[in-house]
């Protein structure tokens, strides 16, 4: 059962309780520089608790999603994602592929005065159907232009305030390798000593249980559990993604940071080449060394191949 369906099994709300959840604030955010949504977060989605451990670099956001739903008499089965998408100005926007069964769930919503999180989300298969979604217990933060770090860098955040700028395997790390309060190491191999919540960890073992085993389980005592007899057999091999296409400038050409919207964020030189990350008509997405990490130059300048 996943989350959409979990979703609309809970759905039976008053129609003023609907009302109120749907709404999307719709004041301007007041930060002048960019609201970060790192960290965990518990989001009530259609009634639905799912925890996302979300990492920001500019305005790119990746992260984990979890959440349990029940599976018969005393026992639950735990439900993991990937999460990607971006942050621009106080939109967001991700998607959540979901135990990597073609369940993509879409994200939007966006970040009132206060930092609170509020917005809707589909099943790409079925759009037609949307829930409301919300943040509880915590706010983004507004970090000032000057605060924000070069692209590859997140905050070292090992103290509230810490915005020394660290490569992401070594955010939440104190000086004598340990973690700070709050965080352990993620374990998932032989000297894994990424910083990350005690949820993220149990996210990170989860998925690979369900890639060593092909089964996911917080039931009581299941750490203890011993590998079947006869285990299922291993799932094929995924197939290898396609080659990164490469885009070329035929000639030097503006790069915005949305398809045709400015500002604008720099210039690609004639005959710089650069990694496509989207497409959009009329425009190509692509890894650039500008904030964020990436911008988007018109189709009409570019040579894609090679």
């Amino acid at each position: 059962m996943n989350v959409y369906r979990s979703m609309m099994a809970s759905l039976r709300w008053s129609a003023l309780g609907l009302l109120v959840f749907l709404i999307a604030p719709t004041a301007r955010a007041d930060c002048s520089g960019v609201w970060d949504l790192s960290g965990a977060w518990t989001v009530n989605q259609g009634g639905v608790l799912i925890t996302f451990n979300l990492e920001q670099t500019g305005a790119e956001i990746t992260g984990t999603a979890q959440y349990n739903s029940p599976s018969g008499h005393e026992f639950w089965t735990s439900h993991s994602a990937v999460v990607a998408g971006s942050v621009t100005g106080r939109e967001l926007r991700f998607t959540a592929d979901w135990d990597g069964d073609a369940t993509f769930g879409e994200y939007t919503a966006v970040v009132d005065d206060q930092g609170s999180v509020a917005g809707t989300t589909f099943d790409r298969s079925h759009p037609e159907v949307t829930a409301s979604w919300q943040g509880l217990g915590r706010k983004a933060r507004c970090v000032p232009a000057a605060a924000r770090c070069d692209p590859g860098y997140v905050w070292r955040d090992t103290f509230d305030g810490d915005t020394v700028c660290v490569r992401p395997d070594e955010r939440h790390r104190l000086a004598n390798g340990t973690c700070s309060s709050g965080y352990v190491w993620r374990d998932t191999f032989d000297g894994d000593i990424v910083c990350v919540t005690p949820a993220q960890r149990d996210a990170a073992k989860a998925q690979k249980r369900l890639g060593e085993l092909g089964e996911v389980t917080n039931r009581p005592g299941a750490g203890a559990m011993s590998v079947p007899a006869n285990p299922a057999p291993p799932a094929p091999p995924r197939a290898q993604p396609p080659a990164v296409q490469m885009a070329t400038a035929n000639d030097d050409v503006d790069i915005y940071q949305g398809a045709g919207q400015e500002p604008i964020l720099g210039t690609m030189a004639a005959g710089a080449k650069a990694p496509v990350l989207g497409h959009e008509p009329g425009w190509y997405k692509l890894k650039l060394d500008v904030p964020g990490g990436f911008g988007w130059v018109a189709e009409d300048h570019l040579t894609i191949g090679g």
